[in-house]
């Protein structure tokens, strides 16, 4: 399960979002933020997977002031994204049709 690639499924009436410890640290090795100029030549290695993906947890889970994350910004803009591709499990108000 370390090496899971990142997979989203509907799993019963849950969405769940899983990834492997060593795909993540592998994604952030690859990562092109970390390049400095230099495709072969990232800033950062991932050392200790537990720890990194802990880090990576509190990051996504950090609470703005107005009780917003990360993930919760991630899920208001694929939200948005999915209704402007023209879902047809929402209605739009005003929708007649």
């Amino acid at each position: 399960m370390k090496k899971r690639p990142l997979t989203v499924r509907l799993e019963r009436d849950e969405l769940v979002i899983r990834i492997g410890i060593d795909t993540l640290a592998f994604t952030t090795d690859e990562c092109p933020i970390f390049y400095n100029g230099d495709r072969d030549a990232s800033d950062v290695k991932v050392v200790n997977q537990k720890e990194w993906a802990r880090d990576v947890i509190d990051s996504l889970m950090h609470e703005e002031e107005d009780g917003s994350t990360p993930v919760t910004e991630l899920l208001d803009k694929v939200m948005s994204d999915a209704v402007d591709a023209g879902s047809i499990a929402v209605e739009l108000a005003g929708d007649d049709s």
